[in-house]
């Protein structure tokens, strides 16, 4: 019986640590090797929603957002609420063109973090892309708030005015976008 015990030991101290690997290879920037070991890490364990988020990461990182996608969701079925996959998620369907998705994601990432300012700009894009333009132009003054000096910010109450017919105030809010970021010259 303790030969068994001591060689089932010997095999669990000699299994690869494929989420450490696949931290290295994050961490080196080879998005490939990473993802395949997060996929095995996930394999090997598939509640493991830490080497799921990773492995999502890896995989927006090599512009695989369909998967990217799909591992955020189960990430969240497995840990609801953790901050990083939600905005995360809630920025790639944004990007992917399905903000009615995000919007609900990206409340819970602000109204967990309401003074981060990445979720409160990505919330305000999904809102906008939506056809809610003036909850999104209220939700680009929240990030505003947090961040005034971004560009993007300006851009986004500039459209959001924009489309509600209030174009002197639009044409305000797009000259401070240009002087703010001059690629949008």
């Amino acid at each position: 019986m303790w030969c068994a015990a001591i060689l089932l030991l010997l095999a669990l101290a000699q299994a690869p640590d494929f989420a450490a690997e696949g931290f290295k290879a994050l961490e080196a920037k080879q998005y490939a090797v990473a993802a395949q070991q997060f996929a095995k890490a996930v394999e090997a364990d598939p509640k493991d929603y830490a080497a799921r988020f990773h492995l999502a990461l890896s995989q927006s990182l090599l512009g695989k957002d369909d998967e990217a996608i799909t591992e955020y969701k189960k990430t969240l079925e497995l840990k609801p609420g953790l901050y990083e996959a939600e905005v995360n998620l809630g920025m790639l369907l944004v990007e992917q063109k399905q903000p009615r998705e995000a919007i609900g994601i990206l409340e819970a990432a602000v109204a967990q973090k309401p003074q981060e300012f990445r979720p409160n700009l990505y919330l305000a894009d999904a809102l906008l892309a939506a056809g809610d333009f003036a909850k999104a132009e209220q939700q680009y003054m929240a990030a505003g708030r947090l961040d005034p000096k971004s560009a993007a910010v300006e851009l986004g109450l500039a459209r959001s005015r924009a489309r509600q017919d209030r174009l002197e105030e639009a044409a305000v809010n797009f000259r401070r976008a240009a002087e703010l970021d001059q690629s949008f010259k």
